[in-house]
């Protein structure tokens, strides 16, 4: 199966820091703060990271860098 991916195009009058991505496939959530190879996350993004990865342990949540590229990749398959 694939997943269904969302990402949300402009994040200017949605909820600061919650994660780019949410990815979902049966029996799989992923979600993914997405960063450039310099860039770093704000507070409220890493409050939500922390938030989500404390909420269900069966959750997926990463901060991923293009460094990250084989590793999500490897995530994804």
């Amino acid at each position: 199966n694939k997943f269904k991916f969302y990402h949300t195009y402009t994040s200017k009058k949605s909820e600061e820091g919650f994660p780019d991505t949410v990815m979902t496939k049966p029996g799989r959530l992923v979600i993914a703060e997405l960063k450039s190879a310099h860039g770093k996350p704000t507070k409220t993004q890493e409050e939500w990271l922390d938030a989500l990865r404390a909420s269900l342990s069966c959750i997926e949540v990463y901060l991923w860098f293009p460094k990250d590229w084989p590793q999500i990749l490897e995530i994804l398959q």
